[in-house]
């Protein structure tokens, strides 16, 4: 079994030329590889590429064959979609467990606040505002687009060195978004 700081030291040393590595986002569970082969959870990790300077999200399997040698598969996704880890999110019409990014809740067909973004805003435009938005407490890392449409924003912790995701949520009045943080699970 590889541990959280051996599966993450073998990443950053694998992705350094390609990729920041900022911290994980979530996991999935771990499962049995054939051929003897041990396959351990995958993970989730933010990371920025260095050549376009944008993020990405790193999904690693990591597999340790018979003889103690870790095999890692690296997947690099651009766009957040239902393979990513839950942001903890609940329906507040019904309560149900909401699917990772999801526009709807499966459960009721409600659509979920801040999922469907700005469709006609200026990308550059909302990140400014979300940027100026976040307190001294938080470093901007950058944004992801997601499938259901809009971005999602992250933020680094200072004060914990945690990831936190964040996103604009409709108002009251037509035009109208708030920021808020998603706890990253």
């Amino acid at each position: 079994m590889i541990s959280d700081l051996e599966l993450l030291a073998a990443v950053k040393e694998q992705t350094s030329e390609a990729f920041v590595v900022y911290g994980e986002l979530g996991r999935a569970g771990g499962e049995s590889g054939g051929g003897g082969h041990e396959k351990d959870a995958g993970l989730a990790l933010l990371a920025l590429e260095h050549e376009s300077k944008t993020l990405v999200l790193l999904i690693v399997s990591a597999t340790t064959a018979p003889d103690g040698q870790i095999e890692l598969g690296i997947e690099v996704l651009t766009e957040l979609g239902a393979r990513v880890p839950a942001l903890g999110t609940v329906c507040v019409s019904c309560g149900s467990r909401l699917r990772p990014l999801g526009r709807f809740c499966p459960n009721c067909g409600a659509e979920v606040p801040g999922q469907t973004g700005a469709p006609n805003a200026d990308p550059d435009e909302m990140r400014s505002a979300v940027e100026g938005s976040l307190t001294d407490d938080y470093e901007m890392l950058g944004d992801m687009p997601w499938k259901a449409g809009g971005r999602v924003y992250f933020a680094l912790e200072k004060a914990s060195g945690a990831i936190a995701a964040l996103r604009l949520n409709k108002g009251t009045t037509d035009g109208e978004f708030e920021l808020v943080e998603t706890q990253v699970v």
